[in-house]
């Protein structure tokens, strides 16, 4: 499911996929995506007693409408929580399938 998502939202191929591991190839990148038993999906806002694992991860668009139906239509959405001290128009927190949050920037 996450590889899916992120192949979609991100335009790119999957590399390698088997079971519970798949790569996407970004330019000459890799993004690794696997899966585990244990995982619990991150709170947001954060929160140091229930967060568990999260990155940062940040996507660039030149149309922040456009980004947010891509990521809405391949089976994401909009975190509840936004930043208030940040343009919506500029930054918008968006969660994957699994619950982790990552952000658009225009």
């Amino acid at each position: 499911m996450l590889v899916a998502f992120y192949r979609d939202i991100l335009q790119v191929e999957v590399s390698e996929h088997e079971t519970r591991w798949a790569a996407l190839m970004v330019d000459d990148r890799c993004i690794n995506i696997q899966a585990q038993d244990w995982y619990v999906p991150p709170v947001w806002p954060e929160d140091a007693s229930a967060q568990t694992k999260m990155i940062h991860f940040e996507m660039d668009t030149r149309d922040m409408e456009a980004a947010v139906a891509l990521v809405v239509q391949a089976g994401g959405m909009a975190a509840p929580h936004q930043p208030p001290d940040r343009d919506p128009k500029q930054l918008r927190v968006m969660l994957d399938p699994a619950g982790h949050p990552f952000c658009i920037c225009a």
